[in-house]
């Protein structure tokens, strides 16, 4: 089978489950799929690269379920309930997720997606991209603690755990709509 991005990806992927986000190196991962370090290096010239290839696949689909006729606040929310969702599929997921930069076609095909209502709304450039990271590193915070919680077997309490993820949620679209507020 032909070692392709999108197969490294899987096996990364599948390898972190097993051995946790510390354990994905890139030894780890040539010897997963039986081939060379350098074949690995082809794909992804360092391990930032596969990450952020990582947590794109990932989060694949948190924004795609939308609606652009919804409002802002709706979007921001459904993004953020599926993307600490799919971060808590993961072992390690949230931090993942948190270590991760955009990748190059994520910048260039779902940023725009994601800004665009916030655009409509009243946002400068600017202060939808803020917005955005705003709510996903709120979203990767709290997941992150909810994980670390999980791995030391004391589980999460659960007087916190959805309610108190929706209760910082509103919190910070409240939040976003009076930074909109200021800047109209």
């Amino acid at each position: 089978m032909a070692v392709t991005r999108k197969r490294i990806v899987r096996a990364a992927l599948a390898l972190m489950a097993q051995k946790g986000l510390n354990g994905v190196t890139m030894r780890a991962l040539a010897s997963r799929l039986s081939i060379k370090g350098a074949s690995l290096y082809h794909h992804f010239p360092n391990k930032q690269v596969l990450i952020d290839h990582m947590a794109e696949a990932l989060l694949q689909g948190a924004w795609e379920d939308r609606d652009p006729s919804w409002p802002w606040t709706e979007l921001m929310r459904r993004g953020a309930r599926l993307s600490r969702q799919m971060m808590l599929s993961r072992r390690d997921g949230a931090r993942l997720v948190a270590s991760a930069y955009p990748t190059e076609s994520a910048g260039r095909e779902q940023l725009p997606l994601m800004i665009e209502p916030l655009r409509r709304a009243g946002f400068s450039e600017m202060g939808a991209i803020r917005a955005l990271m705003a709510c996903a590193r709120y979203t990767a915070g709290w997941t992150i603690e909810e994980q670390q919680f999980i791995a030391q077997g004391r589980g999460f309490p659960s007087e916190l755990s959805d309610a108190g993820f929706e209760f910082g949620l509103d919190a910070m679209i409240r939040g976003l709509e009076l930074k909109l507020a200021d800047e109209a």
